[in-house]
Parts: C-alpha cells; sequence; structure tokens
C-alpha cells in the first residue's frame, strides 16, 4: 500500500527475503550459515481490494512459492523481459522472525550492541520484525537518492498505514487507507490546490495578441541567427491572415495546411490559422507526395500554406499562400479583425 500510495500504480512490485528453511531437507533446521534467497513479490491493488483479502493473497502467494524459494534471483530475471542491466525492484522487505532468547542470570557473559550501521543494494529496504509482542521496522535507504526529510515523511506514512490496518475492519478497502494526516490533506487540498493569481481565460493566439499590444518589443522567437518580437511576429501573422480570408473560405470548422519546417514562417502561419478563426494541421515538407495528397485530402484542407517550393506539387484546386515573402520589418499589421472561435469551433 506505502508503495502504491508513492508511485500510483495498481501493480507494484518489492523484493522479500525467504529463509531458505522451509525445504523438505533433512535438519534443514540445524545447518550452520544462511540459506536465504531474495525474490520479487507482487501485488495487484485496485480501489475495490478489501485490506485483508489483499493481506490474504499475499500470503498464499507466499505459500505457493515456498517450493521454489531456492530459485536465484538471477535465474528469476533471466525469465522476464526485464533488462539484465535493469532491477526487478528497487524496495526490499525483510521480516525477522527469530525466536526471543529468554535471558540467563546465571551466564557470565552477556552482550548488548549500541548502535550498529549496515549497506544495502537496493535503494530502500524494510526490515520488520517482532519484540516483546510490538512490530519493530528499520527503513535502510541510500542518502543520494532519499534526503533524510523525504524518508522521514515515508517512514510517518508507513505508521499511519500500520495503524490503519490494525484497526481496520475485515471490508475495509484499500483505498479507504489514509497515510495522510489532517495536516497534510489542509495542505494538499487547500494550499496547493488553489492559486491566488486569477488570469486570463482565452485562446493561444489571443494569448499572444495580449503581449503584443503590452509587449511589442519583446523577443517573441528566437531561431539561430535572427530574433522576432511580438510586434514583427504580429504584423506578419496578420498579414498572412488577411491573405488566407481572401484566398479561401475560412470558418471555425475548417481546416489549412501547413506545409513547413521548424522556422519562423511555421509559426506564424500557425497563429494566421487562428486569427482567421480555422485549425491547421503540419505537414513535413520531407513527406513523400502521395503521403501529403492523403493528408490534404483527408483533413479536407481549403487551403495551404507553405514555400513556393514546396506548393508546387500542391493540387491546383486548392488556394495556396507562399510564406517566402514574409516581411519582419512590417511596421503596422494588417487591417484584419481576428476571428473569436466559439467553445465548439474545430
Amino acid at each position: 500500500i506505502l508503495l502504491q500510495y508513492y508511485t500510483g500504480n495498481d501493480h507494484v512490485l518489492f523484493g522479500v527475503t525467504l529463509s531458505g528453511r522451509n525445504l523438505s531437507v533433512s535438519h534443514i533446521e540445524h545447518v550452520v550459515g544462511p540459506c536465504i534467497n531474495t525474490v520479487p513479490c507482487h501485488a495487484h491493488l485496485t480501489q475495490d481490494t478489501a485490506v485483508w483479502a489483499l493481506l490474504d493473497q499475499l500470503q498464499q502467494a507466499s505459500v505457493q512459492a515456498m517450493p521454489y524459494e531456492h530459485c536465484s534471483l538471477a535465474d528469476i530475471h533471466k525469465c522476464t523481459a526485464v533488462d539484465p542491466g535493469q532491477a526487478l525492484f528497487n524496495t526490499l522487505m525483510v521480516y525477522e522472525n527469530y525466536p526471543e532468547a529468554t535471558p540467563d542470570a546465571a551466564c557470565p557473559i552477556a552482550f548488548q550492541y549500541e548502535s550498529a550501521e549496515q549497506n544495502t543494494e537496493y535503494p530502500l529496504t524494510i526490515l520488520a520484525g517482532a519484540n516483546a509482542g510490538q512490530l519493530g521496522m528499520d527503513f535502510t535507504y541510500r542518502t543520494d537518492i532519499f534526503p533524510r526529510e523525504y524518508m522521514q515523511q515515508v517512514i510517518t506514512h508507513c505508521e499511519r498505514i500500520v495503524n490503519s490496518i490494525v484497526a481496520s475492519a475485515s471490508d475495509t478497502l484499500v483505498s479507504q487507507v489514509d497515510a495522510l494526516s489532517p495536516a497534510e490533506r489542509h495542505l494538499l487540498l487547500t494550499t496547493f490546490a488553489t492559486n491566488p493569481h486569477e488570469h486570463p481565460v482565452g485562446y493561444a493566439h489571443q494569448y499572444f495578441l495580449h503581449q503584443a499590444r503590452h509587449r511589442p518589443g519583446a523577443t517573441a522567437l528566437r531561431t539561430t541567427a535572427h530574433k522576432y518580437t511580438y510586434h514583427q511576429l504580429s504584423a506578419m501573422a496578420h498579414g498572412l491572415a488577411a491573405q488566407l480570408a481572401q484566398a479561401a473560405p475560412t470558418a471555425s470548422d475548417r481546416i489549412v495546411a501547413i506545409v513547413a519546417d521548424n522556422s519562423v514562417a511555421l509559426v506564424a502561419g500557425q497563429l494566421a490559422v487562428w486569427l482567421a478563426g480555422c485549425a491547421f494541421v503540419v505537414v513535413d515538407p520531407q513527406y513523400p507526395l502521395e503521403r501529403k495528397r492523403f493528408i490534404l485530402s483527408d483533413a479536407q484542407c481549403v487551403a495551404v500554406l507553405g514555400h513556393n517550393a514546396d506548393l508546387a506539387d500542391i493540387p491546383a484546386s486548392l488556394p495556396t499562400i507562399a510564406l517566402d515573402t514574409l516581411d519582419a520589418s512590417t511596421d503596422q499589421p494588417a487591417a484584419f479583425a481576428p476571428v473569436t472561435p466559439a467553445p465548439s469551433s474545430l
């Protein structure tokens, strides 16, 4: 549940450590040395998954995996489509279930440790275990990936999830398990989800025209060799829009093709089509002729904008407007009244 909470995925995969001593091998419990093995564990969580059903599902999967718990992680990795250089998971869950030793008052020697340090090959390892009837959890993490403050938040959320599960009824859903505190919920829903600044509601070209009126000398477009101000780009777009309105029937449900690569002509053409109240479809000049003609026919274009060299093979029945004559030095935009589209416009 914690992984789903932080990843947003309904399918989560993490590693689990198995004791390796459940095999039907005589006296395996007396074998000296570790027999542990790490294998992947998959969980599927949905909004309708009950918490206790999920726990039962994981327990059943663990029982079914016991005959295969000796399989190495490397061999399991080979059976997947995951690239060999990519880890199957980055979170490891370890549950220690050792019998508690009873202190022997007659023993003359006793040991205790004050602190311990250990490394893990996974970004996050969660070690859980029961001690004196209480569940304890240790988090080992890579500090180069997770800041301390972030991990403190993860630990706090994990604690809330565990407490919520313990207190939940048998029919409690995963979606009802909440890791957020009231303060965090208020922060997300009230502080972060609101914007104190009001922004005008409009269309993209209307925002551009607003900038052209209030910041005409500011740079609107920059290419490798030139800079174009809002005033210059507005003048070019208005000139093209006026030509387009004269050459073709423009309306909110009409589409104009723009045959151009990435250039100032392409941007000016897009603005011009919007100013005329139409929609546009961009056609790569490098497309094969048949591909170009298919797009023009399929989109039912009413006109085509492009450089003269790219307009040579356009069907004669379509009006064309050349982009070669765009003049960035035009002092005043052409006398053209932009069309205001409706919300239902194409």
